[in-house]
């Protein structure tokens, strides 16, 4: 995880996925939700350090530093699980295909 540096008063703005995590290794910061309050559901937390915060939606976060802080984000990796629903037919034909490979390099 890379490490952010923020001076007293300075502002970072980023987009973080949902369950991204912001552990604050030195000083006070201000994390704010901007997308959230957009929706009209305020999301706001002040964090000191040694303090993580998992984030439970995403959204374009403003990061603001109460005093010198140092950040690491570690963002969420979404889990795409992509499933083709193929005819019969063809998942038996695709199996056989797949032995058939794994016969001819030995493998079986």
């Amino acid at each position: 995880m890379p490490v952010t540096v923020l001076r007293k008063n300075q502002i970072y703005y980023t987009y973080l996925g949902s369950g991204s995590e912001l552990h604050l290794t030195l000083g006070e910061l201000l994390a704010r939700n901007l997308s959230a309050e957009i929706d009209g559901l305020p999301e706001m937390a002040k964090l000191v350090a040694g303090q993580v915060y998992v984030l439970p939606r995403s959204g374009w976060m403003m990061l603001s530093a109460q005093s010198d802080s140092e950040i690491r984000i570690k963002e969420a990796v979404p889990a795409f699980r992509y499933r083709i629903n193929m005819p019969g037919w063809l998942q038996r034909t695709a199996k056989q295909v797949s032995r058939w490979r794994m016969f001819i390099h030995g493998r079986i």
